[in-house]
């Protein structure tokens, strides 16, 4: 057993008292002091005060003591709780825990995440998670989710419809023991305490339920403790089905009650099959009395953050408790369970560094590249969906989107006004922002009552300091599942009619250009002079006279014309039909593009400069010819310069480590490719 470090402290102090007191003592009792007092206080001598300086230091040892006794044996009391939880003979402290989740449907993946903070943060083992989604595409985000979160020792699995229930049938792939969790709680605790009530489990017993009784209004049932085997051997379909296991038909709107119902008639027809949990295991806003309160929770359940204050059992300290913890979890950076180390064993992944890249002389590179291994956390589909291809049209274009918090929170609505397509758009937020984003498409008429607006959210972190440009570029390119695909960007209005025209040449190039194999068509981007954006020239008419009274330029006209000028902006307004140009160094346009087997962006680019050119030039090398559309455009909103694009124009060092970075890039691309490229940005 090891002592506390603040009882080791108390016992040093106890040994300074003591030995202070007996120094007091001799140095009295050799030197024979006169402790003079104040005036009209008795005078002493020291055969007078030895008493007292005795009885005051042996009381103050006792006490000491007494302290010391009671920390040791809290701690004795610590370690045997700690191994009743870890070392019973049913469960080792380094053994999986299995927990099953229904989600009925995609959007209350947001809630998840909560929950799934509150259980990293408190386990101490492994964890398996197990669910039951509703399609293929919530499955998809869930395992995108972990997989992307990379937390060290734990595991995800989805299930679709009865795929589990088929899994438990057999012996061979049956998981014996799983805890069923309803989407809606938040754990107080480690999840390993109530994982080792298993080992309380008596032959026959089936189903673990959280309850003062086994009366109705006693139990509830948004955790069950399950072991397979029983619930198999007894057969109880009727549970596993309104878990969601067993049935085509679940409904998430009387789920509860469902469940609820059935246990309580099990506790009539087969009560030797449940055992009853402490009711503090979950507590519950509906039906849990003050007595359960009054002990330390392991789990709370809610339908809303509002519900806290919804239960008259509940007093306004418990209220209080209780809606701290809940936003503090809501507020917490999830990126930070990466990195807390639990033992068992689990190894804690760190991405591998490289210290110095040389070029013209050392210079100091190393997180461009440590960038290029960086993984977001990323939640597709946080809020809204796309269609699938199957679900499209055979000629179908979605805009590809990536953008800061601040900059979606300003565009995202003005986008969806002229672009009545699908959207899909990659968002890089901290988990504090996220919580804003529902509310924002509520708020908005625009954005509720669209079917075809998808968000994911990449992330912030905390350790990088620019915006990933190129990583938020192939979250949002990575989820469109339509036969083609417009990358454009936040910061741009579109003409109001550009997608239908855009469905229209692109059809034109299927059936009389060729098709759009190896073909990139690129919407012309402009600027404006002013702060606004008034409107957005509707008629080529517009277009033209906005450019001759010099009110509108090609993007970035002041400080990176060659991004832009090989579209040759003045052939651009004689004509009305696509015409192909040569690419020309430094060339970045926004492009539509055939989706199928497109490169990544590449991810060493991340923060301002070269970030599109590199994705670009790869187009190029494969083949790629460019095709400018000269009666469509997009136009630049400006803004306050983002802290990429300042580092960009101000840092010299972050802007000789991006010529360095691309100068190494197009190294590769020789080498890949047999071409000589590498001397275009010597």
């Amino acid at each position: 057993m090891t002592i506390r470090p603040d009882v080791s402290i108390y016992v040093l102090v106890q040994w300074f008292v003591a030995v202070g007191s007996v120094l007091s003592i001799t140095m009295a009792t050799k030197f024979n002091f006169n402790f003079r007092l104040p005036p009209g206080v008795l005078n002493m001598r020291a055969n007078q005060i030895r008493p007292i300086i005795f009885t005051a230091t042996f009381a103050t040892q006792l006490i000491l003591l007494f302290y010391v006794f009671s920390a040791v044996r809290q701690e004795d009391l610590i370690v045997t709780q700690t191994r009743a939880v870890s070392g019973g003979s049913g469960f080792h402290g380094c053994d999986d825990i299995h927990l099953l989740i229904n989600i009925p449907f995609k959007d209350l993946s947001r809630n998840l995440t909560t929950t799934l903070k509150s259980l990293f943060f408190y386990r101490t083992t492994r964890l398996h998670f197990h669910y039951i989604v509703d399609q293929e595409r919530t499955g998809y985000m869930l395992r995108t989710l972990y997989k992307t979160w990379n937390v060290p020792g734990v595991n995800c699995s989805t299930y679709y419809n009865t795929e589990f229930l088929e899994l438990m049938k057999s012996p061979a792939t049956r998981i014996p023991r799983l805890m069923y969790i309803d989407w809606n709680v938040i754990f107080l605790s480690d999840p390993a305490e109530i994982w080792s009530q298993f080992n309380n489990f008596a032959p026959g017993q089936a189903v673990g339920v959280v309850g003062l009784s086994y009366r109705p209004e006693d139990m509830n049932t948004n955790l069950l403790l399950l072991d397979m085997n029983y619930v198999m051997e007894l057969n109880l379909q009727d549970v596993l089905d309104k878990i969601g296991l067993g049935s085509d038909n679940y409904d998430i709107t009387d789920h509860n009650s469902k469940l609820h119902t059935t246990i309580t008639s099990l506790s009539t027809t087969n009560p030797d099959a449940l055992f009853l949990l402490p009711c503090n295991y979950n507590l519950d806003f509906t039906n849990s009395s003050m007595d359960c309160y009054l002990q330390m929770g392991n789990m709370l359940s809610f339908q809303s953050p509002e519900s806290f204050g919804n239960d008259p059992w509940l007093n306004i300290d418990y209220h209080q408790s209780f809606r701290n913890q809940y936003f503090s979890l809501l507020d917490y950076d999830g990126n930070l369970f990466r990195h807390k180390i639990i033992g068992c064993g689990i190894n804690i992944a760190r991405p591998e560094k490289i210290v110095k890249l040389f070029r013209n002389g050392e210079l100091d590179c190393s997180v461009f590249f440590m960038r290029e291994t960086m993984i977001l956390r990323t939640h597709t589909y946080f809020i809204g969906n796309i269609p699938t291809e199957k679900d499209s049209p055979p000629i179908e274009i979605t805009l590809s989107l990536q953008s800061t918090f601040d900059r979606f929170y300003q565009m995202l609505e003005r986008i969806a006004t002229y672009w009545t397509g699908p959207i899909s758009v990659a968002v890089y937020a901290t988990d504090t922002q996220v919580q804003l984003i529902p509310a924002m498409f509520e708020m908005s008429q625009i954005l509720k009552n669209r079917n075809n607006v998808a968000v994911h959210v990449g992330f912030v972190e905390r350790e990088v300091g620019q915006y990933p440009f190129n990583h938020m570029r192939n979250i949002a390119m990575e989820e469109v599942n339509t036969t083609y695909l417009y990358i454009g960007e936040i910061d741009f209005l579109y003409k109001p009619t550009l997608y239908e025209e855009l469905k229209d040449i692109v059809q034109w190039f299927v059936t009389s250009g060729g098709g759009m194999e190896m073909k990139a068509l690129v919407v012309p981007a402009y600027e404006v002079n002013r702060l606004n954006v008034s409107y957005i020239p509707s008629t080529k008419a517009e277009l033209i006279r906005l450019w001759d009274n010099e009110d509108l330029h090609l993007f970035h006209f002041w400080d990176f014309p060659q991004g832009h000028l090989p579209s040759n902006y003045t052939k651009i307004m004689l004509e009305d039909q696509p015409y192909p140009i040569i690419w020309e160094k430094g060339y970045e346009p926004y492009v539509v593009l055939l989706n199928k087997a497109l490169p990544d962006f590449p991810l060493r680019f991340s923060g301002q400069g070269h970030d599109k050119i590199a994705f670009i030039h790869i187009l190029v090398l494969m083949g790629y010819e460019y095709w400018v559309l000269p009666d469509c455009w997009m136009v630049h909103t400006p803004h306050w310069p983002s802290p990429s694009r300042a580092a960009w124009l101000e840092d010299v060092n972050y802007n000789q480590c991006v010529y360095a970075v691309a100068w190494k890039f197009f190294k590769d691309l020789e080498a890949k490719y047999g071409t000589a490229n590498s001397k275009l940005f010597q």
